[in-house]
């Protein structure tokens, strides 16, 4: 999956720009969004066009490929990584749109991009002939500033016909929206996450797609993006790839360690900190979590890719299982960073020194509700005790 020379390029592209995010994660933490030279940067390479549909351009890459991507990425920049990772998945998740939906977007600028907010009690939205009334306050919109289009969750209220609500998805053009300038943000400051607001916005019924269709291998866009990317169960996996993002934080934290503990002399002692036994260990630990974590990862995501590649869906007990790894993975490298900022002595604390942001970016990914060991946790351990009240809707 990761042997073909686009790919590789594409991957050895993002390793070259680490310095150069390095050097600019300043600049993008005071700025609050992705930087504009970073973003073109990231187009001229072709980076967010990673999981775009072949049809309209795209490379058409996978879960798998997501995941280094952004792995590499974060090392120089959490930031730049997260808004780069969800724009890239966004795109693969309009493939399951029907293709009018896709053609409103990219047929006049396959350059467009999507941000998202997956918080179904967020809005909500009223059926009326040829499509939806749509109102509502959404959270989390990472890339916002960087994007065309926002695609937003909310519930179909069907109380007037007796049906319970329904689980929707809605593409929106930034025309249509209001962007709230909120996120002032303790990490992933240079992320842009604000809020977006909308109040009776009329959707076309070919720009919604209901949750059901995000996970049952048979999405409308399934006709026209036939790769089993657009087969898979859309939030079952999507985390576990984002994640790749923690993963790189944690790799960039341990090689920013492990330099800058080489040379460094105790301040009181005047002793080589590199003979310290207990920053050697905090090395060894950090890194066995830091490998567990991407072993995980990779492995979960392949296994989704699989299994979409046989044309079949995953169980129950599967995808519980991939959202407690996902979580757990992301502990990981939330416990590896947490021990190398602890031993990396008072000068971490500056916002300037590098540990430092890596630790605030660490915190901020880790407080995503997908991250959420005990709401992972409630998921798994309620599914394998046979308690039918808590059926995963994902």
């Amino acid at each position: 999956m990761l042997s073909d020379n686009n790919t590789e390029r594409l991957l050895e592209e993002a390793k070259l720009l680490v310095p150069y995010l390095t050097d600019l994660y300043s600049k993008t933490e005071k700025s609050r969004k992705m930087l504009s030279e970073v973003e073109q940067s990231f187009r001229n390479k072709g980076f967010f066009k990673l999981m775009q549909p072949k049809h309209y351009g795209g490379h058409e890459k996978d879960h798998l490929m997501l995941i280094e991507m952004g792995a590499l990425i974060a090392q120089g920049c959490p930031s730049s990584a997260w808004v780069f990772s969800n724009l890239a998945i966004h795109s693969s998740i309009l493939g399951y749109f029907e293709k009018q939906a896709q053609d409103d977007v990219w047929k006049c600028n396959p350059d467009n991009l999507i941000c998202m907010s997956v918080v179904y009690s967020a809005g909500t939205a009223k059926e009326v002939d040829g499509g939806y009334i749509l109102s509502g306050d959404w959270p989390f919109c990472s890339g916002i500033d960087n994007s065309q289009w926002n695609i937003v969750a909310a519930e179909v209220n069907n109380n007037g016909v007796g049906q319970p609500n329904e689980k929707r998805l809605f593409l929106v053009p930034q025309n249509d929206y209001i962007i709230l300038d909120n996120w002032d943000s303790f990490g992933l400051s240079g992320t842009g996450s604000h809020n977006v607001k909308m109040d009776n916005v009329f959707v076309p019924r070919h720009r919604s797609l209901s949750e059901l269709d995000t996970r049952n291998g048979a999405s409308p866009g399934t006709s026209l993006n036939k790769s089993p990317v657009f087969r898979l169960p859309m939030q079952a996996i999507s985390s576990t790839a984002m994640a790749g993002v923690s993963w790189g934080t944690a790799i960039g934290a341990l090689n920013y360690f492990i330099e800058n503990t080489k040379n460094k002399v105790s301040t009181y002692s005047g002793e080589r900190v590199t003979d310290l036994q207990n920053l050697q260990i905090h090395i060894s630990n950090s890194s066995a979590k830091i490998d567990t974590a991407g072993l995980v990862l990779r492995t979960n995501t392949a296994e989704a890719l699989k299994i979409a590649e046989s044309n079949e869906l995953p169980s129950e007990s599967v995808k519980v299982k991939w959202r407690r790894d996902c979580a757990f993975a992301v502990r990981l490298c939330n416990e590896a960073i947490t021990t190398l900022f602890e031993a990396s002595g008072g000068s971490a604390l500056f916002n300037k020194n590098q540990m430092s942001r890596y630790f605030r970016d660490i915190k901020a990914i880790s407080s995503h509700i997908a991250y959420n060991t005990d709401v992972s946790g409630i998921n798994y351990g309620s599914h394998r005790l046979g308690l039918k009240d808590n059926e995963i809707d994902f």
